[in-house]
């Protein structure tokens, strides 16, 4: 109500108060006859056509219980001006009253509004504090304190994000557009969530500084990025990969496929993948794997393509198709690896193997012949063996028969002519009895093998020594010293392998005749 109209209000009701009331029970002014028009409610509020609906329920509610009764107003024909002029001035007190009603409806409004607002809304002084903050802030920052004024917003930041949180806060400072960041908020239970945080400074009515911030919860967006950089990773891998919309038109391909077939992309986006058909499969073929792939869903096998060169390429195909909610069909992914080298391996090994049984077969037929060659052998063996038996047999004897013949009598008339002489008679019978002892044991072979080894005075001590004489006698005979006869025992020994002592060189060497 205007200083005016309460100024004359005051003077006017005295005057009222002394006239003689008259009781109209007929005539109630009620708010529904002072309703403000819209010209008035645009004095009141300039955002009316926003909240023209909240304005109308306050009214509406407040009509009913909220009636002037026009039976205590003054009547007086004389005073009719001043009667008039009265209800104008309770008209436009009621008006207020109801503007009042409106605006504390507004002022709900807008705290739900600003509160429970999908993004977070808060206002910072130039040093990072906390000077308004909604519901939904509170919610982002995991926090149940509602009164957060003169709070550091650091505080709530992870000490690894203080800095960038500190040069993006700086920034926005000096800059008069909106300055934006995302910051990582750990959670409780290790959970991370990611908010991003777009200020902008703000001057209030009075000349100071402020920064509006709003703050919005990225964290799904993060992870669709993520798997979506995961997504492009796999992509390009080794393997070759093509996709097709569901009329089999190319829609992309990755490098390997470049790399492998030699068509770019500018080759192949827009047409369709049947330009890499080698020729080497009939129309059947290709039918039979798009019934496979519209039965089961792929399809899996080796199969030809030329590359741009015009080389065959052999390949290890997988067709997939994708279809959406509705099982209808949008795409087919095609994934696919060369297997050159695996054929070129494959073919050495087939050929390696058709060697190998080839040199096998070989090897088994000359094996037949050396078997049949040293059953031949071994026959002939066998025969030269029983020949060289008959033929030592028959040396044997003829030996004899020359000793008995010649040797033996010549013996006879050394000793005879010796007579007397004692170490000439010792040393003929010495020599008499190695020569009976060559011609028992000649031809045998193990005492042949044997004394192959020896040195020739090795092989007369061990004569000697086989025909039982003394080391003392052997000396004599051999004009040496009885050490030099005892080292030829010693060599004899270890070049017969008769390391052990317990074995007798007198007995070793009487067994070989045997």
């Amino acid at each position: 109500m205007k200083k005016k109209d309460v100024t004359e209000t005051n003077n006017i009701l005295p005057q009222l108060r002394s006239k003689k009331s008259v009781i109209h029970p007929e005539k109630k002014l009620s708010l529904l006859a002072a309703t403000i028009p819209n010209s008035r409610l645009k004095h009141h509020s300039k955002n009316n056509r926003l909240f023209l609906p909240h304005v109308d329920g306050a009214i509406c509610r407040k009509s009913k219980r909220d009636s002037i009764n026009c039976e205590t107003l003054p009547v007086n024909p004389v005073d009719h001006q001043l009667q008039a002029r009265y209800t104008e001035l309770l008209q436009q007190n009621q008006a207020l009253r109801e503007n009042m009603l409106c605006l504390e409806e507004l002022s709900k409004h807008y705290q739900s509004l600003y509160h429970f607002a999908p993004v977070g809304y808060l206002t910072l002084s130039m040093e990072g504090k906390i000077t308004e903050i909604n519901q939904s802030a509170l919610n982002f920052l995991d926090t149940k304190h509602k009164d957060l004024t003169g709070h550091s917003f650091m505080q709530f930041l992870d000490a690894e994000c203080q800095p960038l949180w500190n040069r993006h806060f700086n920034q926005a400072k000096v800059v008069s557009q909106i300055h934006g960041c995302e910051l990582p908020f750990y959670r409780r239970y290790g959970k991370v969530d990611f908010i991003r945080l777009d200020c902008r400074r703000w001057h209030d009515g009075t000349g100071n500084s402020l920064m509006r911030i709003t703050m919005s919860d990225v964290t799904k967006r993060k992870q669709a990025e993520e798997t979506l950089r995961i997504a492009a990773i796999a992509f390009e891998t080794k393997e070759g990969i093509i996709i097709t919309d569901a009329d089999k038109k190319i829609v992309k391909i990755n490098k390997a496929f470049t790399r492998i077939t030699g068509y770019s992309a500018h080759d192949t986006i827009g047409n369709r993948p049947s330009f890499l058909q080698s020729g080497q499969h009939r129309p059947e073929h290709y039918e039979k794997i798009w019934k496979g792939i519209n039965k089961q869903g792929y399809w899996q096998g080796e199969i030809w393509d030329r590359h741009k060169n015009g080389d065959l390429i052999p390949i290890l195909l997988t067709i997939s198709k994708v279809t959406n909610k509705a099982r209808q069909v949008t795409h087919y992914v095609g994934n696919f690896v060369d297997i050159t080298m695996q054929k070129q391996t494959e073919k050495r090994m087939l050929e390696d193997s058709s060697n190998l049984e080839n040199q096998l077969t070989e090897a088994e037929e000359k094996l037949f012949l050396c078997e049949e060659e040293i059953t031949e052998a071994n026959r002939a063996l066998d025969y030269l063996f029983k020949h060289q038996e008959k033929n030592r047999a028959n040396a044997q004897l003829a030996l004899s028969n020359e000793m008995d013949n010649h040797i033996h009598p010549l013996l006879k008339k050394l000793k005879t002519a010796n007579k007397g002489r004692r170490q000439s008679i010792k040393l003929l019978n010495i020599l008499e009895s190695g020569l009976v002892e060559l011609t028992r044991t000649y031809g045998s072979v193990n005492s042949f093998t044997l004394f192959q080894k020896l040195s020739p005075a090795e092989t007369q001590v061990a004569a000697m020594i086989k025909s039982g004489q003394s080391t003392k006698i052997i000396a004599a005979a051999l004009s040496v010293s009885p050490g030099t006869v005892n080292n030829h025992r010693k060599q004899i020994r270890k070049k017969l392998g008769l390391d052990s002592r317990s074995i007798n060189l007198y007995s070793f060497l009487h067994s070989l005749a045997t």
